[in-house]
C-alpha cells in the first residue's frame, strides 16, 4: 500500500510537467495559427487594394488611355460594352460615343445612340436628378455591367451640376458626384452642333424595352427639371429641346453621358 502510493505521489509532478508541454505547445499552434491568418488577409489586402488596381490602371493605360488621347469633338470612341442588339447569347456588343466636348486630358462623351429606355422616376412624385431613380440606375446596375474595371480607371466622377430651366421656376435639385450622368437642357443645347446633330436612334435593346423611332428619332432625357417637379426636360424625336418635359414615371430614351480621363495613370 506504502510503495503504491509513493509511485502515485512520484509520478504526480511528471504528469504536471507533461500537461504544462502540452498546453505550451498548443499556444504556440493556436499563435502561429493566428500569425498565418494574420499574414494571409494582409496578403490578400495588399493584392485587392494594390496589385490589381495597379494591373488595372496599366491594363487601362494600354487599351483605353491611347484611343482618348487622339479623340476630338465630333468624333466617334468605342468604349465600354451593353447589351444592344437585343441578342443575350452573342454578348454586349461595344458601345459607341460621341466627343462633346475636350478639356485639356479628359473628354465628355455622350452614347451615340440611346441605349436603353427607362422612368426618369418610378413615381409621379417631386424627382430632381439628384433624388431620381435613373441617376441610381446609371450609376449603379449601368456603370456596374457597361464598364469593366481597368475602365473605370478612366470614368471620372466629376461634378453634375442643377441646372436651372430658363423657361420654368422649377428647383434643379442639389448638385452630385456622378460617374454617369444626363445631359441638361444647357449642355444638351450648347454642345451640340445644330438640331440635328442631337437626333438620336435606339438600339433594339433599347426598342424592346419601349424606346421608339418613328419618324427616325427617339425622345430622350436630360437632367432639368421641365414645367413642375413632376416633369424632367428632353430631346424629342426632331432633335429639339422641350422645355416643358415629360412627367417623371413615363418611360424615354436614355444616352448615358460620362467625363473620360486622357492622363498617364502611372504617374
Amino acid at each position: 500500500m506504502r510503495d503504491d502510493a509513493k509511485t502515485t505521489i512520484d509520478s504526480a509532478p511528471a504528469a504536471e510537467n507533461e500537461a504544462r508541454t502540452l498546453s505550451a505547445g498548443k499556444r504556440v499552434l493556436v499563435a502561429a495559427l493566428v500569425l498565418l491568418i494574420v499574414a494571409g488577409v494582409a496578403a490578400v489586402t495588399l493584392f485587392m487594394a494594390v496589385i490589381i488596381p495597379r494591373q488595372n490602371r496599366r491594363h487601362a493605360m494600354q487599351t483605353c488611355v491611347p484611343v482618348m488621347q487622339s479623340a476630338q469633338k465630333g468624333e466617334t470612341v468605342r468604349f465600354g460594352a451593353y447589351e444592344q442588339d437585343s441578342n443575350a447569347m452573342n454578348g454586349s456588343e461595344e458601345i459607341e460615343w460621341i466627343v462633346l466636348q475636350r478639356e485639356e486630358d479628359r473628354l465628355l462623351l455622350i452614347s451615340k445612340y440611346a441605349l436603353d429606355c427607362s422612368p426618369f422616376h418610378t413615381s409621379g412624385a417631386m424627382a430632381t436628378w439628384d433624388y431620381s431613380a435613373i441617376n441610381q440606375w446609371l450609376n449603379e446596375a449601368f456603370y456596374g455591367e457597361a464598364f469593366s474595371a481597368a475602365e473605370k480607371c478612366i470614368v471620372l466622377s466629376t461634378d453634375v451640376t442643377p441646372d436651372a430651366n430658363a423657361l420654368f421656376d422649377t428647383d434643379p435639385g442639389k448638385q452630385t458626384k456622378s460617374h454617369v450622368f444626363l445631359l441638361s437642357i444647357p449642355e444638351a443645347d450648347e454642345l451640340f452642333d445644330s438640331q440635328e446633330a442631337r437626333r438620336c436612334t435606339p438600339t433594339a435593346f433599347a426598342e424592346t424595352h419601349g424606346a421608339s423611332a418613328p419618324s427616325g428619332g427617339c425622345v430622350w432625357w436630360l437632367r432639368t427639371p421641365g414645367y413642375d417637379g413632376t416633369a424632367a426636360s428632353r430631346v424629342l424625336a426632331d432633335g429639339s429641346i422641350s422645355y416643358i418635359g415629360q412627367p417623371v414615371d413615363r418611360s424615354l430614351a436614355v444616352r448615358p453621358a460620362v467625363w473620360v480621363s486622357c492622363a498617364d495613370l502611372e504617374k
